[in-house]
């Protein structure tokens, strides 16, 4: 026997969720990417497991629930031998995929084949979800979603937002809720301050700019009392463009992201700040 180690770096951005680490098996009750596997346990937030393996070459995944396998998932292959095996990885923000766990260690060709499937997935969930909103607001004119009396108040754990009654709420793996109408995808997602030591001294810039350093290029922005941030994502063959307000609560951080298709943005912009301040937290 030796010893598979995974460490997970601390991040805020998925740090709610622990993530599942399963090992290919024939004999396996779950099937990954066409693999069948066992799990071996769970990883959490900044932590780092350790397992008991045999000393034939296999695969590592590493997920965040069945439900969400088919697209929220990476793996690293290993070789056979006697030598104990370390891994490492984190959580990157991405609204599509559910803020996926990925591997620091080089991607093979399996891995690489299965980011860009589970990339086109992520987009079909997503633009599915953008149909099924259409196929709802049919009989509203273009004018509705603005009107005052369109408004409706969403609520999440101990969040409420208001919208307009052409939204719906919608499961989405990794997030606290999600919300959806013809046009516009709404990702919330809750932090806890529990989570990772000392995170309850973070302003929401500090917090933000956390989640950034995993996000890549974008900057920090304070306007209309909103701490926020704006970034683009292309999937496809098509751009989308994301505005992303961060909230501090007593106990949460809280990070609410607006999605529009790229050329949609200007309609929608004024909107999102409009979203973004109707937001209010009551006591737990």
């Amino acid at each position: 026997m030796r010893t598979l180690t995974v460490f997970r770096k601390k991040k805020f951005a998925a740090c709610l969720g622990t993530m599942k680490v399963y090992l290919s098996d024939p004999a396996g009750d779950t099937e990954i990417q066409g693999i069948r596997c066992r799990k071996l346990g769970d990883l959490k937030n900044g932590k780092s497991a350790s397992f008991a393996i045999g000393p034939e070459e296999g695969r590592v995944f590493v997920i965040a629930d069945r439900m969400t396998k088919s697209y929220c998932a990476d793996s690293v292959a290993i070789p056979a031998g006697e030598e104990s095996i370390t891994l490492s990885g984190e959580n990157k923000v991405n609204p599509f995929l559910g803020n996926p766990f990925r591997f620091d260690q080089k991607p093979d060709a399996f891995a690489l084949a299965a980011r860009k499937s589970k990339n086109k997935w992520g987009v079909f969930i997503f633009v599915f979800a953008i149909l099924l909103g259409v196929a709802a607001g049919i009989f509203f004119n273009s004018n509705f979603l603005f009107s005052g009396d369109g408004e409706k108040v969403f609520s999440a754990e101990n969040m409420q937002i208001t919208l307009t009654k052409q939204f719906k709420k919608v499961n989405f793996g990794g997030y606290t809720a999600c919300f959806e109408s013809s046009k516009v995808a709404v990702f919330t997602l809750r932090e806890p301050f529990s989570a990772a030591e000392g995170a309850e001294k973070l302003s929401p810039e500090q917090y933000a700019e956390l989640i950034l350093a995993t996000q890549g290029e974008a900057e920090v922005k304070h306007e209309r009392g909103l701490c926020y941030f704006e970034y683009t994502a292309r999937a496809e063959k098509d751009s989308y463009a994301y505005f992303a307000a961060v909230y501090k609560d007593k106990d949460a951080f809280w990070l609410i992201q607006f999605a529009v298709k790229e050329k949609d943005l200007p309609e929608y912009r004024d909107q999102f700040f409009k979203w973004a301040e109707s937001v209010t937290f009551s006591a737990s």
